[in-house]
């Protein structure tokens, strides 16, 4: 998850924010197999250094990939 929130003390005290008064935060949960969380990731950025970048790769729906049996 990634959002914008208001500089907190700590982060005026260590990220030397200037006229800046908010940051980018990004948050990530990592679950195991069954389910249950064993990681969570928060950092927090000035806004004059982020920069968000995403590449998605789709393939094409094959029904012989359902686990399931179900085709469409």
């Amino acid at each position: 998850m990634m959002t914008v929130e208001k500089m907190t003390q700590i982060d005026e005290k260590y990220l030397e924010l200037g006229d800046y008064n908010c940051l980018a935060v990004v948050s990530s949960q990592t679950y195991n197999g069954d389910g249950i969380m064993f990681e969570y990731t928060q950092s927090r950025h000035r806004p004059d250094y982020f920069c968000f970048q995403d590449n998605a790769t789709r393939n094409p729906f094959n029904n012989r990939n359902l686990s399931s049996g179900i085709s469409r």
